[in-house]
């Protein structure tokens, strides 16, 4: 009865979920602009370059390099790899069906239609996968309340579900991976595929390294009998990426993915503070919920089958956030909210599950208060995100009335909130010209 609950409620929700994230604005700057170029260039001539698109190309444009006379995206490729099986399909689809137009009047046989329908198919799989994981935990009520809560409550819509930015990717593998560690036993096929997501993770974006070490010491000693599995998964996977890179770019590893990004801004304790309670930027003022981790992070202790995980998931948070807080840009140029810690999000929301759960919480008292608190940030994450995610103003935000990048102060002014910027009369759903 389970597995038929369960089977109905992601046929239904995942469509739903792709429905509504195909509206509002579309959100695609810099960072963004070549994932479908480059998946493109990958499928048709079997690189990475994107001589083939000179048109775009512009004097002084941060986001590319040169290498051997080729030109290529700064950014990691790993995103243009996953979109390219979905190009595929896309491309398959009748030509009436291309034309169709989708969410902020993009077209399906645009580039900018197809990054916006991979974006919203990738977080309509991850909000599924975050009921999955909580329906272990608590009825079917609280694990549609948690699927909703990331799905609308999150840098999952704001961010992720706008245009392909690494986070989308990222989240949906983290997702997968935590999915698949999250059980009693691991089977050796599921020992690999864990090892799959969390080493393409790192490949889709760097930070992911993190997840990617501590997931792996909790497999190796939790797991023993298919350690050697993982082990030999990872290698696989890691030693096909750098030969890879060294095809492909003539470097084992690219610059994005350095150490000499990180540590050099300055601005440690300004970020360090700046990523939690920053009106343009704090995740707790974006997400307040997460007050509720470290709770959470109490109660699942208390379970000895679930500490080594927890903790381990909870270093990924904290490291993560030490990490991002060392980037000269820390508050990410132009965005909406804490875009940096999009990743961590099914972290954070597997964390707050315990509070839903009669096995961890026994009061009902305590448990219906917490879930009561709960749902009311859950109601104000949600206004704060639909302004992110339906209205121009708060992107625009970035730009006026001065640049967020040459002006930085801005981001601690509480007097210009940018989530605010869409409470001005603006009109729904508007999309970026």
């Amino acid at each position: 009865m389970k597995k038929v609950m369960k089977a109905v409620i992601g046929v239904f929700s995942i469509p739903l979920l792709f429905l509504s994230y195909l509206s509002g604005i579309f959100d695609s700057t810099g960072d963004v602009k070549w994932v479908v170029p480059v998946a493109r260039s990958f499928i048709e001539r079997g690189d990475l370059n994107i001589d083939e698109f000179s048109d775009m190309l512009k004097t002084n444009d941060f986001t590319i390099v040169k290498r051997q006379d080729h030109t290529y995206t700064i950014f990691p490729y790993g995103t243009s790899i996953m979109a390219a099986p979905l190009l595929l399909i896309i491309d398959a689809l009748p030509v009436t069906i291309q034309k169709l137009q989708i969410g902020c009047g993009l077209r399906l046989n645009t580039s900018k239609g197809q990054e916006r329908i991979i974006a919203s198919f990738f977080m309509s799989i991850s909000a599924f996968l975050i009921f999955l994981i909580a329906y272990r935990y608590s009825g079917i009520a609280y694990a549609v309340f948690f699927m909703l809560l990331f799905a609308f409550c999150t840098p999952a819509w704001s961010t992720a579900s706008r245009a392909l930015w690494q986070h989308g990717p990222s989240i949906l593998l983290l997702t997968l991976a935590l999915f698949l560690i999250d059980r009693p036993n691991m089977a050796p096929v599921a020992a690999s595929l864990t090892a799959i997501f969390l080493c393409f993770s790192f490949v889709v974006r760097p930070t992911n390294v993190i997840p990617l070490l501590a997931l792996s010491i909790y497999v190796i000693k939790v797991f023993r009998k298919i350690r050697w599995i993982y082990f030999s998964s990872c290698l696989t996977v890691l030693l096909g990426y750098f030969i890879f890179n060294k095809l492909q770019l003539d470097v084992l590893l690219p610059e994005y993915y350095l150490p000499t990004r990180i540590g050099h801004g300055g601005r440690f304790f300004e970020a360090l503070f700046g990523h939690l309670i920053s009106p343009a930027r704090g995740l707790l003022v974006y997400c307040p919920y997460v007050v509720f981790t470290p709770l959470g992070l109490i109660f699942y202790t208390k379970n000895n089958e679930k500490r080594l995980l927890t903790m381990m998931i909870f270093v990924t948070i904290l490291l993560h956030w030490l990490v991002i807080s060392t980037f000269p840009h820390w508050w990410g140029g132009w965005c909406f909210g804490p875009r940096l810690f999009a990743d961590m999000t099914p972290f954070l929301l597997f964390l707050l599950i315990p509070l839903t759960s009669k096995e961890y919480v026994k009061s009902n008292v305590l448990r219906r208060a917490m879930v009561s608190v709960l749902f009311v940030f859950a109601v104000i994450s949600f206004f704060i995100h639909y302004q992110g995610s339906m209205q121009w103003g708060p992107t625009e935000w970035n730009a006026r009335p001065v640049n967020i990048d040459e002006k930085p102060s801005r981001l601690w002014d509480w007097h210009d909130v940018q989530f605010l910027r869409g409470v001005s009369g603006m009109p729904w759903g508007i999309c970026q010209e």
